[in-house]
């Protein structure tokens, strides 16, 4: 359903709902765990970029420039690898795998930071109402067995009344 057909409700939760996403996002973007998984994917694209230029420049004929290495580097990092720049010598090849096993930890990394991102704050919340929730279960059987106790001595009250009513009856 495209937005322009929301309710005005429906168009109030959907704005909120996008200025949430986007603070939790932003938020994450300030935490040192994301700047060091930064910091260390913009080396690791570095040093691969630079590794393979002077491994492979004047014998992998894919490799004409710098730049062809750091396309190599980003598309094996960012795991699409479109396979127009190979590594051809073993060197390379290796440096390919270790690039490619790297790269998959930084994606899972950071899927890890940003669904922590956008959950951690949804089941801290629920944490605390599942806490207020217990108290106020314990609080209601607490009255409840006050309660039951005060029901039992009302009814034995009413039935010792009902015992001396009925022997002034007899």
């Amino acid at each position: 359903m495209p937005a322009s057909d929301l309710n005005p409700t429906q168009s109030i939760r959907f704005s909120a709902s996008i200025r949430l996403f986007v603070r939790r996002i932003l938020g994450l973007f300030r935490e040192p765990v994301f700047i060091a998984l930064t910091i260390f994917g913009n080396l690791v694209i570095a040093l691969s970029s630079i590794s393979l230029y002077h491994l492979e420049h004047g014998v992998n004929p894919h490799i004409q420039t710098f730049l062809d290495a750091l396309w190599w580097s980003v598309s094996t990092v960012t795991t699409v690898g479109y396979g127009d720049i190979t590594p051809i010598t073993q060197v390379g090849r290796v440096l390919g795998i270790i690039t490619m096993i790297v790269g998959s930890a930084l994606f899972w990394s950071f899927t890890a930071l940003f669904a922590e991102a956008l959950l951690s704050h949804d089941i801290f919340d629920l944490e605390i109402e599942l806490r207020a929730l217990g108290r106020n279960l314990s609080r209601i059987q607490k009255s409840d067995i006050q309660n039951q106790s005060e029901t039992k001595q009302l009814i034995e009250s009413l039935e010792a009344q009902v015992q001396s009513l009925k022997q002034k009856l007899n």
